[in-house]
């Protein structure tokens, strides 16, 4: 089996910086593959998405929730910048991906080119 997409996470920036890495999940369909990137609380104005050199990196930054005046017992979301980077195979159409910031989620529809995709071939 041939991996067209892989992942990686970028290092932390500064001892001043913690570079958060959010979790994400990667499916695969006959037409696209999805990936799914979780930022809660995150808005869409604080992600950049862009695709260089056959590398889709995602980054941003994810601010505090500590409510105002109140003590922080737990943390378990992570806090500052995030960056996360995909590298797509040449089975990935780079001009149809499709980006959607819904409920928390970063959804990117990667479609395959059509020289990828499963066809069925008629007998004559």
């Amino acid at each position: 089996m041939t991996t067209c997409v892989s992942t990686t996470c970028a290092p932390s920036r500064t001892e001043e910086t913690t570079t958060y890495r959010p979790a994400i999940d990667l499916a695969e369909s006959e037409t696209e593959y999805r990936l799914d990137v979780n930022l809660p609380g995150v808005a869409k104005e604080d992600v950049d998405l862009d695709v260089k050199d056959g590398v889709l990196t995602i980054r941003g930054r994810v601010t505090s929730r500590r409510p105002e005046g109140g003590k922080l017992h737990i943390r378990e979301y992570g806090v500052g910048d995030f960056e996360r980077t995909v590298r797509l195979g040449d089975r990935i159409e780079i001009d149809g991906i499709r980006a959607e910031h819904a409920h928390g989620v970063l959804t990117l529809r990667l479609p395959k080119v059509s020289a990828a995709r499963p066809r069925k071939i008629e007998l004559s």
